[in-house]
């Protein structure tokens, strides 16, 4: 199950067992799964999320302490699978900074 969900996103490889685990059992917790973003983004510490709809990742803080809006939201609820809201943020890292 984990090797199917490494090859659906790569940088899960990245990742331990067990904090695979808890993230995909937590997918939609954005603060459980901001924990393990540091082991698989280099740089990033965390996400940040509207305050009224946590849900909703609106930029990313750097190890730096530097935060970097987005350039436009990513709503986790509209597809709450991990692999998926993972790569749609890692697409919309490269377009914010790009």
């Amino acid at each position: 199950y984990l090797e199917k969900q490494r090859s659906q996103f790569a940088r899960f490889y990245f990742v331990g067992d067990e904090d695979l685990l808890e993230m995909i059992g937590n997918s939609r917790d954005v603060g459980t799964v901001s924990r393990h973003l540091a082991k698989m983004f280099a740089g990033i510490s965390m996400l940040v999320a509207e305050q009224d709809a946590p849900e909703v990742l609106v930029a990313m803080f750097s190890k730096e302490g530097e935060t970097v809006p987005f350039a436009s939201p990513i709503r986790v609820s509209d597809d709450p699978a991990i692999n998926a809201w993972l790569a749609k943020t890692e697409t919309m890292m490269q377009k914010s900074l790009g």
